[in-house]
């Protein structure tokens, strides 16, 4: 009988075949038709299920990513085999980029957050090659790549600058931004992530994290329950 994982692959495959999600990037749209209609036929889609890899560390830097379906995490091992999460990558964004870049070896992981997830690939020299033959193409790429490299700068700024309660409740404002259904006025998160992993995506401790949420749910400001969480005004927040 076939898994549920399987038939979800076959119908992305076929969802493939129809249209291609990486033309739906800005970036991309930059192509001509033949440059799209060439990346349709090299673009190979998969799913995954939770915890399975999309890579690990020091396998090669082959192929760059796109989230389709479900929600990916980049992270790393610590010498004592302890994890720490870097990132979170939601429908619509792409990851492994730094392949450009001539990254020879992986340096993080990434592997799946949910039951289901769906994830395109194309190889980096596919992509070289059309960045080498259209100029424009090239040029959204790398400023891609540059605002990557900001986006993480500023991460690496608020881990030094800002305060606990800050670096927190900004996680929560960028999770309501990225993934967050209005309710109405207010913001419904969907997430399955412990207090340990919002600890390690703000750099804090898992004490520290469930003091700061029971502050906020106290000043009426989030609700709480298992896998969920309501953002009841954003802009308090």
């Amino acid at each position: 009988m076939e898994t549920l994982k399987a038939k979800h692959m076959h119908k992305a495959e076929d969802s493939l075949e129809r249209s291609c999600p990486w033309l739906e990037i800005e970036a991309f749209q930059n192509l001509t038709e033949d440059q799209a209609n060439w990346l349709r036929e090299i673009a190979v889609m998969k799913t995954i299920g939770k915890g399975e890899f999309v890579f690990r560390p020091g396998e090669p830097s082959t192929s760059i990513f796109l989230v389709i379906e479900g929600r990916l995490k980049l992270g790393a091992f610590s010498t004592e085999g302890k994890e720490m999460i870097k990132h979170i990558y939601f429908p619509g964004e792409l990851f492994g980029i730094m392949a450009i870049s001539n990254q020879k070896l992986r340096v993080n992981y990434s592997k799946a957050m949910d039951d289901i997830c769906t994830y395109c690939a194309i190889d980096v020299f596919d992509l070289k090659k059309l960045m080498q033959q259209n100029a424009e193409f090239s040029l959204s790429i790398s400023k891609i790549m540059g605002d990557r490299l900001v986006q993480f700068q500023n991460k690496i700024e608020s881990l030094m600058f800002k305060d606990t309660f800050t670096r927190v409740t900004d996680l929560l404002k960028e999770f309501a931004t990225k993934q967050g259904q209005f309710v109405g006025d207010e913001i419904m998160i969907k997430h399955n992530l412990t207090h340990q992993d919002f600890a390690s995506l703000t750099a804090t401790t898992r004490q520290t994290v469930t003091s700061i949420l029971n502050e906020l749910k106290k000043e009426d400001l989030i609700y709480m329950e298992r896998g969920k969480m309501l953002i009841r005004d954003l802009d308090r927040l």
